[in-house]
Order: C-alpha cells, then structure tokens, then sequence
C-alpha cells in the first residue's frame, strides 16, 4: 500500500466518504525502474491510458478529493483520463 492510498483511507474514514481507485487496463512493468520508464515515456506523448472503470456519475458528491503521486511535477497521466471522462 503505497502513501496515497493510506491517505485516501484516512480521508474517507474521517469524512465518512467513498473510495475509488483509478486503475489502468494496462498492467505496468513490476520492476520499478521499468515502471519509471513507462510513467515518463505516458508523460512525454502526453497519453491517456484507459481505465478499468470510472463512476456513472458524480453528481451525487458534494465534495471529491482526489489523491495521486506527483510524478514529475504533474499527476500520472491516467487521472488525466478521469478528469477528462
């Protein structure tokens, strides 16, 4: 479990709020260098990978925070995709 992800349970604990998990349909490399690489090179084309699923609607929320590593200054590029859906 990596720190946004305790983070996002601390939150939603605390408010009382729901969790999502934005996940790509692409599996990235489990080595983490390689990782890296993958991450910087979705950066540099400025991708928007898909993603496994994202809510109907969110309408119904008052309220969203939305947590993410900073990779390179920016958010991975999949939020990008969320935020655009």
């Amino acid at each position: 479990m990596g720190n946004t992800e305790r983070v996002a349970e601390f939150v939603a604990e605390a408010t009382g709020g729901n969790l999502f998990e934005i996940e790509t349909v692409k599996e990235y490399d489990t080595d983490y260098n390689r990782r890296i690489d993958e991450a910087k090179a979705e950066l540099q084309a400025d991708a928007r990978p898909k993603i496994k699923a994202a809510p109907e609607s969110l309408d119904v929320y008052d309220t969203i925070f939305l947590g993410y590593p900073n990779w390179w200054g920016t958010c991975p590029m999949c939020v990008f995709t969320f935020l655009e859906r």
